[in-house]
């Protein structure tokens, strides 16, 4: 995410050169934050972090207008598992226990936060990507 990033590429990242003036934008970020070179915004001190999104929404031309509120994904928050430890079941927020295939499906529609992964035509489900190269999922026992 952009948290490993540092102005330049979280411009490069989010607002290229095909939609911004790229360059003029780090300016004016550096500029209102008072942050140069190359340190990760995941460092920024809660202050600089503030002047960012605030002058990213001063550049962007923030308006005052309708939100939309998108529903959020439903949770995993337990797994039923066999005596090998692969998992059978997913125990859902709102919908209870789900077999592996209907909660692969749901996953796929993006109704579950979860990413599908097909390995070798298997499926399966992963937690999403977060600082741990680890599987969420794999952890969770029976609820």
């Amino acid at each position: 995410m952009y948290g490993n990033r540092d102005l330049a590429g979280l411009i490069k990242a989010y607002a290229p050169n095909s939609e911004n003036n790229s360059k003029k934008y780090l300016r004016y970020l550096q500029k209102h934050t008072g942050v140069q070179g190359s340190r990760k915004i995941q460092d920024f001190t809660k202050s600089e972090f503030e002047k960012l999104w605030r002058a990213m929404e001063k550049y962007e031309g923030r308006k005052i207008g309708i939100i939309q509120v998108l529903p959020l994904k439903k949770k995993i928050t337990g797994t039923q598992k066999d005596k090998s430890g692969r998992i059978l079941e997913y125990f859902v927020q709102e919908l209870g226990w789900l077999t592996k295939k209907r909660a692969i499906q749901l996953a796929t529609k993006g109704e579950i936060d979860a990413v599908v992964v097909d390995h070798g035509g298997t499926k399966y489900l992963r937690s999403r990507p977060d600082a741990s190269a680890e599987n969420n999922l794999s952890n969770m026992a029976r609820v």
